[in-house]
């Protein structure tokens, strides 16, 4: 094949009552239909999520036109991007995107958010919020319920406005950016104040923390 060459492609998933399970939480099934295609014109993706016969969320992204480059995977990644996605639903069904073992966020979520930019540089304008969202860390013993989330897409990065929620006998709440262009490094300025928070309690590790905590990772550092 040339090098460069693009393939024409159209495939489609769909899967019937997905659900996701932890130690203490099943959530409740979701069906999702997929569908991508790619061509000489670009690559788009779609995706529809129903739960008990509505429908939850709706994702469309689309590549065009390819951009320059020896490879397929050059010319996606230089392609401008468009799009956006809606989403109400169980928070289950988004983390599992992310490949994430071992650790699992559960509770209702809601998204809206607008594409553009380009994929290694995407930007995006729209929200994240959510109430009482649950995330379990399987290897610390990690329980960190009644979460509160108010976050704003602007550009490439989220900003967490706030980030609450109770940890054991404790709270914590966290502020700052996500970066969330690979270009970038996936920078982070994260602030994170701790007030007695259990965030590890197992037979083998036990760790209550109180004060304030900054994680930063800048590429260009």
């Amino acid at each position: 094949a040339t090098a460069g060459a693009v393939p024409t492609v159209r495939a489609r998933v769909d899967i019937a009552r997905f659900t996701r399970s932890s130690a203490s939480v099943v959530s409740a099934p979701v069906d999702i239909a997929l569908l991508a295609t790619l061509d000489r014109s670009g690559g788009e993706m779609r995706a529809l999520i129903r739960r008990g016969g509505g429908i939850v969320g709706r994702m469309q992204a689309k590549l065009a036109p390819l951009g320059p480059g020896a490879a397929l995977s050059e010319r996606l990644l230089a392609a401008p991007l468009s799009g956006g996605i809606r989403y109400n639903g169980p928070a289950e069904v988004l983390w599992t995107l992310t490949g994430i073992a071992g650790q699992e966020v559960s509770g209702p979520i809601a998204v809206a958010a607008d594409f553009g930019g380009r994929l290694a540089e995407p930007t995006l304008v729209g929200v994240a919020r959510a109430k009482t969202l649950r995330y379990e860390n399987e290897t610390y013993g990690t329980a960190l319920t009644d979460i509160a989330l108010d976050g704003r897409f602007t550009q490439s990065r989220l900003e967490i406005v706030s980030l609450a929620g109770k940890a054991g006998p404790g709270s914590f709440n966290v502020s700052g950016t996500i970066g969330l262009d690979a270009a970038g490094g996936f920078p982070l300025d994260l602030k994170a104040t701790l007030q007695k928070a259990q965030l590890a309690h197992s037979d083998a590790l036990g760790a209550t923390v109180s004060g304030t905590l900054t994680i930063t990772n800048n590429k260009a550092a």
